[in-house]
């Protein structure tokens, strides 16, 4: 799979504000982001489950906690915490969303802790995790509550893979998840289990007192036994369901992943999608936050094959892209993860014809405008120009159409709403001076 990841510092469009936070005599600050999980405050789950593993004495004492993994990092809470308590520590943070990963590593940095000390990682479940030799000290996670069951045991068995034998592992979940924790922490991996719980949320730790048993190939595998291990993703983890998808004369054929919208329906902004490419030249597109990739396969079965998707979300680019193998949809496209914005991540626009983008419902009217204006910055370098495509709530899209009229950086070719979504097909103007 033809994949990059574009590490590029993260502009401030999605800053939110800054929170103060104090713990175990440290005073800490953390940049809180929109759209990330927990933007208004230090989530109270992550809150709970530093303070119970204080109560277990995790890292106190003789016992040795050197190297930390803050697993599905969000903002890094967690993980900024443990290094601070102790500024020799290693941590590494983990994410599939390219925003988490870039805040884990700015409140990193705000805290103090070293650079030498602190690794960041985009990350699905464990995929591209590097432990130390032996394996973390310490492997803890807020574990998400929509990614479903599959998923849950993969991070929590994964977890005990890249944990040392005596090291510890420290999970917080919503009240509906903890029979499935504590059923897999019950299991002969684990030893020392020990809870808190408060109305909303269980905090866990745990000891790794034993190895997963990795699964024996079979004869028939036995020629690919030297190849990577199969990711989570590969082996189905995340999936939901297989169904059938139409819209006008278009269908298609689609395994959906969980936690991601249009699992089982489509949503009328993809729905509106193909009558945006009326009179639009044949040519390849890229789709940016394709979601479980549906976009992408209207635009496919447009006529206009899909060369890069860029997203955010590790998980909906790889649904993306299998998406498009499943359905024959066109050759494997790049996939480039990311939390900036397109211009900046992409090689050039020269052969696209255009740049599809669906906004996301808490990004508001300023930071819309200004990744607007930077695609069409872009684009506007390449004659003929490529179009701009948007999706998303009409209320967002007027108020983004009325600024880029106003300012005479785009007009509008197509515009096409239904129920309150909207799609718009922007062509790039040259400003008067």
């Amino acid at each position: 799979m033809n994949y990059r990841a574009a590490t590029a510092e993260t502009t401030d469009l999605l800053f939110s504000k800054r929170v103060k936070f104090a713990f175990h005599g440290a005073r800490l600050e953390f940049d809180l982001a929109r759209t990330l999980f927990a933007s208004a405050g230090i989530d109270t789950g992550s809150a709970l489950l530093l303070r119970h593993m204080m109560e277990a004495e995790v890292g106190q004492h003789d016992q040795k906690v050197d190297t930390v993994l803050d697993l599905g990092s969000g903002h890094g809470v967690l993980g900024v915490v443990f290094g601070a308590l102790d500024p020799q520590r290693s941590v590494t943070f983990g994410d599939r969303d390219a925003l988490a990963v870039d805040y884990s590593a700015r409140n990193a940095r705000l805290n103090g802790l070293g650079d030498n000390n602190v690794t960041t990682v985009g990350t699905l479940g464990l995929d591209g995790i590097n432990p130390p030799v032996g394996g973390f000290d310490l492997v803890m996670s807020n574990i998400p509550g929509k990614i479903g069951a599959p998923a849950i045991a993969e991070l929590v068995m994964g977890a005990a893979k890249v944990t040392r034998l005596d090291g510890y592992v420290a999970f917080v979940v919503v009240d509906p998840l903890v029979d499935c924790i504590e059923e897999l922490l019950g299991s002969d991996q684990f030893g020392d289990v020990t809870t808190r719980s408060t109305k909303a949320h269980t905090a866990f730790t745990a000891r790794v007192v034993k190895r997963p048993v990795v699964p024996a190939i079979d004869e028939g595998d036995a020629a690919s036994s030297t190849s990577e291990p199969q990711s989570g993703f590969d082996r189905g983890v995340y999936d939901r369901d297989q169904a059938d998808f139409r819209t006008g004369k278009l269908a298609w054929k689609a395994t959906t992943v969980n936690g991601i919208d249009e699992f089982d329906s489509l949503g009328y902004a993809t729905t509106l999608l193909a009558s945006a490419f009326e009179n639009l030249k044949k040519g390849p597109v890229v789709v940016v936050n394709p979601g479980q990739g549906h976009r992408a396969i209207v635009a496919a079965q447009s006529g206009r094959p899909v060369t890069t998707v860029v997203g955010r979300d590790l998980l909906g680019l790889h649904a993306t892209a299998r998406m498009i193998r499943e359905n024959g949809a066109g050759p494997e496209p790049e996939l480039v993860h990311t939390a900036e914005h397109p211009s900046g991540s992409l090689q050039n626009f020269d052969s696209i014809v255009a740049v599809i983008v669906h906004t996301e419902d808490k990004v508001q009217t300023p930071d819309l405008l200004a990744q607007a204006n930077t695609i069409i910055e872009g684009l506007r370098r390449v004659e003929p120009h490529p179009r701009l495509i948007i999706t998303g709530r009409a209320s967002n899209l007027g108020r983004l159409e009325a600024e880029l009229v106003r300012a005479r950086t785009a007009r509008v070719e197509v515009k096409i709403s239904k129920r309150g979504w909207r799609v718009l097909r922007l062509a790039p103007t040259i400003p008067k001076t």
